[in-house]
């Protein structure tokens, strides 16, 4: 049997509710966590979403209540085409 050499790179994306980081508006953030070797359960990415939830809120010194973990469509509707590729 062959060994599974695949990786991942897990997209996380987070909408930062009206603070004055994003001018009174609400911001939105992607966060990569690369070489993921496994897709993982629903139980653990919720884990691992509420961990980076977090540690963003500390980064920016906001409440954790302000970041929401939203989908990858709602981030692309409000992030501009140039920003995406960054």
């Amino acid at each position: 049997m062959e060994e599974d050499l695949r990786c991942y790179t897990l997209h996380y994306f987070y909408k930062v509710i009206d603070t004055d980081l994003f001018n009174g508006e609400d911001g939105f953030l992607e966060f990569k966590a690369h070489k993921a070797t496994k897709i993982p359960s629903l139980e653990e990415d919720i884990k691992r979403g509420e961990a980076i939830r977090k540690d963003f809120a500390k980064l920016l010194k906001v409440s954790v209540e302000k970041i929401k973990r939203i989908d990858r469509d709602e981030y692309l509707e409000n992030v501009p085409d140039d920003e995406e590729e960054e």
